[in-house]
């Protein structure tokens, strides 16, 4: 009752892999693989700039707390174009821009030291309110990769304890 079914072997129905099938399944592979390499290349890189604004904002951020400091310290303050002379009780603290950086000194017989490197651009102005005057520092620092998606540009104010004048 039991009845065998034999079936001859038909070489269409056999299941495998040709050797053309497995060429293409390594070419999709390495397309995927490739794709994904970049995109990771690419978040990496993009990972590192933005790593890079950052230590450039925190570098600024403290700098320009430093020169408020120094400006609340001050009982003179004498400025000209690319300088400013903070005389305070103790000390006189000189900043400069120069050669694309802030430079600061602090005493008279001191070097010059590189308070904010990588700077566009730097200008302290005297700001003659109504009943103080005060000092703005606008900073721009030179960017990195595209200059169009962050532009690092800050601006601090103080004000000196000395005498004011208008």
């Amino acid at each position: 009752m039991f009845h065998k079914i034999i079936r001859q072997r038909n070489p269409r129905r056999e299941h495998g892999m040709l050797l053309m099938e497995c060429l293409v399944y390594m070419a999709l592979l390495v397309v995927v693989l490739n794709l994904a390499f970049a995109a990771y290349n690419r978040c990496a890189e993009n990972s590192k700039r933005l790593n890079q604004n950052v230590d450039d904002v925190v570098r600024a951020l403290q700098a320009g707390e430093r020169w408020r400091d120094d400006i609340r310290a001050a009982m003179a303050v004498d400025s000209s174009e690319d300088s400013l002379r903070l005389v305070q009780s103790n000390v006189t603290v000189d900043y400069v821009f120069d050669g694309h950086a802030v430079w600061r000194r602090a005493g008279a017989g001191a070097p010059l030291a590189r308070f904010l490197p990588a700077v566009k651009s730097s200008l302290m102005e005297k700001d003659a309110r109504r009943e103080v005057t005060a000092w703005i520092w606008k900073v721009e620092l030179l960017t990195r990769g595209a200059p169009e998606r962050f532009r690092p540009f800050f601006t601090f104010e103080a004000v000196p304890s000395g005498p004011q004048t208008k």
